[in-house]
């Protein structure tokens, strides 16, 4: 979570603050991703459906109530910098920090509905 936070690089990640260096938590992310820790941890999610008003047979005013929300998402997904450009050579580490990062937003969502 610091990685994707920060948007450091994997050696500039300080041992004392996670707890390991960047190298081993770097290998444990990819084991993590290898062993489909991801996915499992995501079976639950709703699916998104796309949606495009057609001229003059579906309301444009149905649309916004979805729009908006995937707007939303964008929008906290952006605030992780590793996110932002894209640092990871591997599409797994990538696909892995991005499944974490919507993990992250829906315990937050959560958090703020339950208080």
């Amino acid at each position: 979570m610091y990685v994707l936070r920060t948007g450091v690089a994997w050696r500039d990640v300080p041992a004392e603050t996670v707890g390991c260096s960047g190298v081993t938590a770097w290998r444990r992310l990819r084991d993590w991703t290898e062993a489909g820790v991801w996915p499992r941890l995501h079976a639950a999610r709703k699916r998104i459906g796309v949606r495009i008003a057609r001229k003059g047979i579906e309301s444009s005013e149905r649309l916004g109530r979805r729009r908006w929300g995937i707007e939303r998402t964008m929008s906290w997904l952006s605030g992780y910098r590793r996110l932002s450009p894209r640092y990871e050579r591997d599409p797994r580490n990538y696909l892995a920090f991005l499944g974490l990062a919507t993990a992250l937003c829906c315990y937050k969502r959560f958090i703020r509905l339950t208080t």
